[in-house]
């Protein structure tokens, strides 16, 4: 995994969607502050190159100024995980650190007033930060060789579900499920030849989110 490549096209397609998405009435607009946290599952190809693909705690958080059928914001997440090394005289695994800052768009979608609830869609696109720690190792050959594991920074996109259920004081707590699209060069042996190739991957992300809208004092749907 080395050098970034911008694929334009796609994240123009992310961004449209995104302005689509997050159309709202201005005249009901307030600004919703929120705090996430889940698990991510890594792509299974993932596999393929040592690393942990079960579920991994996340953390995030963000801000929408959000509207009667929508909002628009920004989103920032983090989870990590870690790549076997297979070397010896090395650790047996790389600590991973994969951060993302977004722009979100949403958009209710259906509202169930019976039930107390709303389901929102949401699209998001931004950039992806892949570290690794540590991010350099000395391995014996016969001699020191020294290996390092780049910071790498890729473009990201996607989007998923929310289903929400407003509380009193203003809060709200939902249910989310989402997927982030990305893609990574990456460098693999198969038999005698080292395999060179960039891949789309996709990694989901499922949790709990509890929102804030200040100055709004007794629960109930829009």
């Amino acid at each position: 995994m080395n050098r970034r490549r911008i694929d334009w096209p796609r994240a123009l397609r992310w961004l449209g969607l995104a302005v689509l998405l997050a159309h709202a009435e201005p005249a009901s607009a307030g600004l919703r502050v929120f705090v996430a946290a889940g698990a991510a599952l890594p792509d299974a190809s993932f596999a393929d190159f040592r690393w942990d693909t079960g579920p991994q705690g996340l953390v995030g958080g963000g801000l929408l100024l959000d509207g009667r059928l929508g909002g628009l914001g920004l989103r920032a997440e983090r989870h990590g995980g870690s790549q076997g090394t297979g070397l010896p005289g090395a650790p047996a695994a790389l600590a991973l650190s994969l951060s993302n800052v977004e722009l979100l768009a949403s958009r209710r979608l259906l509202s169930l007033p019976l039930a107390g609830l709303e389901c929102w869609g949401q699209a998001h696109a931004g950039w992806l930060r892949l570290a690794y720690s540590p991010d350099a190792l000395t391995v014996d050959v016969g001699e020191p060789l020294q290996l390092r594991f780049d910071t790498v920074n890729e473009l990201c996109g996607g989007g998923g579900l929310l289903l929400r259920r407003p509380l009193a004081a203003g809060l709200g707590l939902g249910l989310d499920l989402d997927a982030l699209v990305f893609a990574l060069d990456s460098a693999r042996r198969v038999g005698d030849a080292v395999l060179l190739e960039r891949q789309r991957r996709t990694n989901w992300r499922f949790g709990l989110r509890l929102d804030w809208t200040p100055g709004t004092a007794t629960p109930g749907l829009r």
